[in-house]
């Protein structure tokens, strides 16, 4: 299990490495992200995260957004939230 940071900062490093998108895409889903689809996103950015509480796990954004069909989509990862480890700051 990793933290969100750790899996974001795994995801850099390989699109880093892969500039084309389809290279991008094959490498990432060898390195067991097998879950990507190009999806409509809202207020995201390049390998930013937003939790779907709902569908219970996070959307990380590997490609920039495109219009289609008149709304922002791109590429993006979807990762179990239930994977992830929460770490939490106390305030003292």
């Amino acid at each position: 299990m990793k933290t969100l940071q750790q899996i974001i900062y795994d995801i850099k490093y390989i699109c880093n490495q892969n500039p084309v998108m389809q290279d991008r895409i094959k490498a990432l889903k060898e390195a067991g992200y097998e879950n990507i689809n190009y999806v409509y996103v809202k207020n995201m950015g390049l390998f930013e995260s937003k939790h779907l509480s709902k569908k219970q796990l996070y959307r990380i954004q590997i490609g920039y957004a495109e219009l289609q069909k008149g709304y922002p989509a791109a590429w993006c990862i979807d990762v179990s939230s239930i994977d992830v480890v929460d770490e939490v700051e106390l305030p003292f």
